[in-house]
């Protein structure tokens, strides 16, 4: 699995008990040595989009961004995508997780989506867009129940 834009690891953590090679990327330092600290037996590198070159990373069967995409340029997803779609493996899959907008959205939701600090948050077409740079076919999938509260995310994923 690799992780990009990984944080302090939330996502290994989510993984739980399963038997995993895992590699985190983040352009923080400080996220990056955090994770090290509470996963001291996975991998994580400080890196940032845009600067990351297939060739020193090798295949993997996932790749997932939580979070991640509506913090970036859509040049920075667009070349996400296309990092993804070079390291993944035949048939291996990319997904992510972000807030968006829809049509229909609560006030509550569209409020709390608009006070995120990531400040490229977009509809879920816009997100599905930019990552098919990368993909032939990208799924998205909309969810306003993840949380306690209303919040609308866009779920994205695509099979190399």
């Amino acid at each position: 699995v690799l992780d990009l834009g990984c944080g302090p690891g939330n996502v290994l953590g989510l993984i739980g008990d399963v038997e995993v090679d895992y590699v985190g990327i983040d352009p923080s330092a400080a996220y990056v040595g955090e994770a090290q600290e509470r996963y001291p037996n996975a991998r994580f590198e400080v890196g940032s989009l845009g600067q990351l070159l297939p060739e020193d990373w090798g295949v993997f069967d996932r790749v997932v961004m939580k979070g991640v995409l509506h913090h970036v340029s859509d040049e920075l997803v667009r070349e996400a995508a296309r990092f993804s779609a070079t390291v993944l493996r035949q048939g291996g899959v990319f997904a992510s997780m972000d807030p968006c907008y829809r049509p229909g959205q609560s006030i509550i939701s569209r409020n709390l989506v608009k006070r995120d600090r990531g400040q490229n948050v977009r509809t879920g077409p816009q997100y599905q867009r930019l990552i098919e740079t990368g993909f032939d076919a990208v799924e998205l999938f909309e969810h306003d129940d993840i949380l306690r509260l209303p919040y609308d995310h866009a779920i994205l994923r695509a099979v190399r």
